[in-house]
């Protein structure tokens, strides 16, 4: 078995899910999300996302970690607790 190249890791990893018994096409890129979205969920700073992710742009960090609702709701009852307090 030779090195890992992008091809073969795709490969290895398609050939994974579908031993899974994963119907959806599964791709390297899917992993990154799945990686970023909880940890920007749990308040881990976008600026340390773009570094782990490795993304010269922070624009690029932004898309692949998406904030799902629940989260968004969590953000918005900090902000009235702090804005409660401030008052």
């Amino acid at each position: 078995m030779g090195g890992w190249t992008t091809q073969s890791y795709r490969q290895r990893l398609a050939t994974f899910a579908r031993g899974s018994g994963v119907t959806q096409r599964v791709t390297p890129h899917m992993l990154r999300h799945t990686c970023a979205t909880p940890l920007l969920e749990d308040g881990v700073d976008l600026l340390f996302l773009q570094r782990l992710l490795d993304h010269e742009n922070i624009a690029t960090t932004a898309i692949d970690a998406h904030v799902g609702d629940a989260s968004l709701n969590r953000a918005l009852e900090r902000a009235r607790l702090l804005a409660a307090l401030a008052a």
